[in-house]
């Protein structure tokens, strides 16, 4: 997880009402009728009422992962993978339950003769629910960078080109409960990932929940004073109390406050965490 930022979104009622009118936007096209004269056809409330709660459950399904995805990637920080993520889940995979949502919806409810696969409604239908699930994406971007910039403190500050470097790290925001504290860095014996979460080890044995990924915190890190054992831990200097030869050059680091896995440092890191620890 390595976003803090967690913007609140207007789709509770607006969900709802977007997907009646996608609904009926879709139902309509393409038909010679007039709005008033569909409106006195029993099919037409039919596949107005299956394309609702179609277009519902696909949109909530948007809201949810694009929740889910705020936690793990920020836009600013990590564009690449939350455009990949968010193309795939939110717009891609969508549109495949569309289809078989509708197949559905032709075979039971609307029973009709002809089948989706061989119909118009791919090449008119399809199109514009494909466009209505890329703009209902584009509301929660839209939401998600105008709350961003009037957020105080998250909104990026230009940098200078001969920008002095960054001073030390002080503090780390940890989670307990539903609070965030600040916890100085002196007191981080090591941190570690069980997945799918990152947690914070202090010296007096306390565990605390982080957002930041390892790779994020490590970038941050005094190196002096911190070391990547592996992709799973980072380790300070002060909470290695040995480290023991395993098989094929491989070192197990001994910690204290002692971990709950066994940290083992790869053949190819060894000679890099012995210079760091003889110093």
């Amino acid at each position: 997880m390595s976003s803090a930022f967690t913007p609140t979104y207007p789709d509770r009622w607006l969900t709802p009402g977007v997907a009646l009118f996608s609904a009926y936007l879709i139902e309509q096209l393409g038909r010679d009728q007039s709005p008033l004269a569909l409106l006195q056809q029993p099919f037409f409330y039919r596949g107005v009422g299956s394309g609702f709660l179609i277009a519902w459950l696909v949109m909530a399904w948007i809201g949810w992962i694009t929740r889910r995805l705020d936690r793990r990637y920020d836009w600013i920080t990590r564009p690449g993978h939350r455009t990949a993520s968010q193309l795939a889940l939110g717009l891609a995979l969508p549109a495949v339950f569309v289809l078989l949502l509708v197949d559905l919806q032709f075979r039971y409810i609307l029973h009709t003769p002809v089948s989706l696969w061989v119909s118009e409604w791919l090449l008119y239908e399809y199109p514009m629910a494909v466009t209505l699930l890329l703009l209902w994406n584009g509301f929660y971007l839209t939401a998600w960078f105008y709350q961003r910039v009037r957020q105080p403190g998250l909104t990026p500050e230009p940098i200078a080109a001969t920008s002095a470097p960054p001073p030390p790290r002080q503090v780390i925001l940890v989670q307990q409960g539903g609070r965030r504290i600040p916890l100085p860095i002196s007191e981080v014996a090591y941190v570690y990932r069980q997945a799918p979460y990152n947690y914070l080890q202090t010296f007096t044995g306390n565990a605390y929940l982080i957002d930041e990924t390892l790779d994020e915190l490590y970038t941050s890190l005094n190196k002096a004073d911190f070391f990547r054992a592996n992709r799973q831990t980072i380790v300070h200097f002060r909470a290695c109390t040995a480290f023991v030869p395993q098989s094929y050059g491989k070192l197990e680091v001994q910690l204290s406050p002692p971990p709950h896995e066994p940290v083992i440092i790869s053949q190819k890191r060894a000679p890099e965490f012995r210079a760091w620890v003889n110093r």
